[in-house]
């Protein structure tokens, strides 16, 4: 049960509202970073965006159901079902994967270019998490507590109780995930360092959410959020050490 606000003389749920925002932002951001390229080299780049927004919202969806959900809920009531962040980073990988081979570009230049994109604008939707009541935190009764309103999510189960808003938490902790990528990190390691900070976090912010996370077959003790975090560090440690491998290796040594 999401809020609604009303926005340009249209009611939009806010969760939804803040996605839009977070793609906007990401689409703005990917503009500014090409407007002194050549015409041709932006339209390279930037026709990828809508097949990666597709393909993430699709897989976002679909892994929702695949943990969450059966087969007979999802054919029954399809509209109960949101997103994952993870399925949809999943998706956003392989359509850039894809697009790369059809374009005939490296694959590695275009998932480094997009990683920042992909920290903002997942920054940007936790905010909407938060406003729409999902991911929400467990009890708390530290001043950062928060008392959802009646008949949302969260009061349904935890009524007049305060939760922690690791919405919030988590949304600051990818704007600086964000910041490091673009100020700090060297281009060619975006994508590694992404995948670790990513994991890293999503990890330790499943320890404190007491939402419906699913459930893993054979590894109930994991989230799914938790297993595909681990999965993230392993590939981005292997893919970083294989980058700094690969560029030790090519550096002419000096007598």
């Amino acid at each position: 049960m999401y809020p609604y606000i009303n926005f340009l003389g249209q009611c939009s749920s806010s969760f939804s509202l803040m996605i839009g925002i977070g793609i906007l932002v990401s689409l703005l951001l990917a503009l500014s970073l090409l407007y002194k390229r050549h015409l041709s080299f932006i339209l390279l780049y930037m026709q990828a965006f809508p097949f990666v927004v597709l393909t993430s919202g699709l897989m976002a969806y679909f892994s929702d159901v695949l943990f969450r959900g059966t087969l007979a809920n999802f054919i029954e009531q399809p509209g109960n079902f949101g997103g994952t962040f993870y399925g949809g980073l999943l998706g956003g990988i392989i359509a850039l994967f894809v697009y790369s081979k059809i374009r005939h570009i490296s694959f590695l230049n275009l998932a480094n270019f997009y990683m920042p994109l992909f920290a903002i604008g997942q920054s940007i939707g936790r905010i909407g998490c938060f406003l729409g009541g999902c991911c929400y935190g467990g009890p708390t009764d530290s001043w950062l507590g928060v008392c959802y309103p009646a008949f949302s999510y969260p009061s349904m189960m935890y009524p007049d109780v305060p939760l922690f808003p690791v919405q919030l938490l988590e949304s600051a902790y990818l704007f600086f995930v964000f910041l490091y990528l673009f100020s700090f990190t060297p281009f060619r390691y975006r994508l590694s360092v992404y995948l670790m900070c990513l994991g890293t976090g999503r990890f330790i912010f499943e320890l404190l959410r007491a939402d419906n996370r699913g459930h893993v077959p054979l590894l109930n003790f994991l989230s799914p959020g938790q297993l595909f975090s681990l999965f993230a560090v392993l590939s981005g440690g292997i893919l970083f050490f294989y980058l700094y491998k690969r560029l030790k290796t090519n550096t002419p040594h000096r007598e």
